[in-house]
């Protein structure tokens, strides 16, 4: 099972976050938006933790992997910098 993070709690980031949530083998870990209500809204429905930084989600040792849900210009710094830090990333 792969530990899954969210970045983006908007309209599409908790579409995705709720369907990681039912995933059979995906376990969705934590979620993050710069608009701390939208994170809190998508944490208590879906019973995972609140990243307060991009950098708290990339340095979780259990995150394999991040969905990136964020204004598409964000997407090709937030994937690279998942990479970087040995995650996978992916822009929707």
């Amino acid at each position: 099972m792969v530990g899954i993070a969210v970045l983006g709690c908007g309209r599409i980031g908790r579409i995705h976050a709720r369907n990681l949530a039912r995933h059979p083998r995906a376990r969705l870990l934590m979620v993050f938006d710069v608009l701390a209500e939208a994170a809190q809204q998508t944490a208590t429905e879906l019973g995972v933790k609140i990243a307060r930084s991009v950098d708290e989600v990339l340095s979780a040792g259990d995150v394999g992997g991040v969905l990136v849900a964020t204004p598409t210009d964000t997407h090709v710094p937030l994937i690279m910098a998942a990479v970087g830090q040995g995650r996978q990333g992916s822009a929707l």
